[in-house]
């Protein structure tokens, strides 16, 4: 028998992670019973908005490869399409099953760099991705919140201060963000104390020839963010396929709303109370 190469080994142990992880989740979801539940509502839905909900999720879907895919075309980073829109994927998928969406973004790094993508500049890529993303949802859930107050007195009143914590804190991640991506020192200085940390507890063995790799990773990083900042219109770009991008994500709720022949509230009106919860 012919002795497997050690590409061929790794291509079917990913293959046996990703299929066992989703047989588990399957496994758990039949368990549960949501299955049967889900198919007796499924057979009630109207098939127009049915499929109007899978054509928003397919687009928000390819616009979490699309916009990387773009990203590295600007950074004259030589990627398929079809290899940023697998990222995308795989960072949904990992983000759906670990604890607050942790997993994806690391997954991602992982199988970029398995297709000789730098880590440093798929991390900026991510960067980018989740700054301009999280600014989008701000920026429409501020402008819903000013469109329709009538709406938002009605349903959010007694939750408000919820609301506006909410509103605080993601503005101060997307403000953390940006930081570490202006900010060389901050960052350098995390990745030391983790990889000392890692050290520490041996989980690293080579401190030094770890550091290295994270330093190159980090000056690939920054050199990314440099660039668009060289280059604004670029950035623009990257922040209009974001709004359209958190619209495909915004607008899946309001045609499973209307899949299941509610009709009581309009997409605006929807979308306040979706963007302020």
């Amino acid at each position: 028998m012919k002795k497997l190469t050690r590409q061929a080994r790794n291509t079917l142990l990913n293959a046996a992670l990703i299929l066992g992880t989703f047989a588990l989740v399957l496994f758990l979801t039949i368990r549960s019973g949501e299955i049967v539940i889900a198919w007796k509502a499924m057979r009630s839905v109207n098939p127009f908005w049915a499929a109007a909900a899978i054509c928003s999720f397919c687009a928000f879907a390819f616009g979490e490869g699309f916009i990387m895919f773009i990203f590295f075309k600007q950074q004259r980073v030589k990627v398929k399409l079809g290899t940023a829109i697998l990222a995308g994927l795989i960072g949904m998928f990992y983000s759906a099953i670990t604890p607050s969406a942790t997993g994806g973004q690391p997954m991602q790094v992982f199988a970029l760099k398995k297709r000789d993508i730098s880590p440093g500049i798929t991390s900026s890529a991510l960067a980018v991705k989740f700054f301009n993303f999280q600014f989008a949802l701000l920026s429409l859930g501020a402008l819903m919140w000013i469109v329709h107050p009538a709406i938002v007195e009605t349903n959010v009143d007694k939750i408000r201060w919820i609301v506006l914590v909410g509103f605080l804190l993601n503005g101060l991640t997307v403000a953390g963000v940006l930081l570490l991506a202006i900010n060389k020192n901050i960052v350098r200085a995390i990745i030391v104390f983790l990889a000392r940390s890692a050290y520490k507890l041996h989980i690293i063995k080579d401190l030094e020839r770890t550091s290295s790799r994270a330093d190159a990773a980090l000056n690939d990083f920054h050199a990314s963010v440099d660039m668009l900042k060289q280059h604004p219109i670029q950035m623009l770009v990257l922040l209009a396929l974001s709004f359209a991008h958190v619209t495909a994500y915004i607008s899946v709720i309001y045609c499973l709303y209307r899949a299941f022949g509610l009709t009581v509230y309009a997409y605006d009106e929807l979308v306040t109370l979706q963007l302020l919860h």
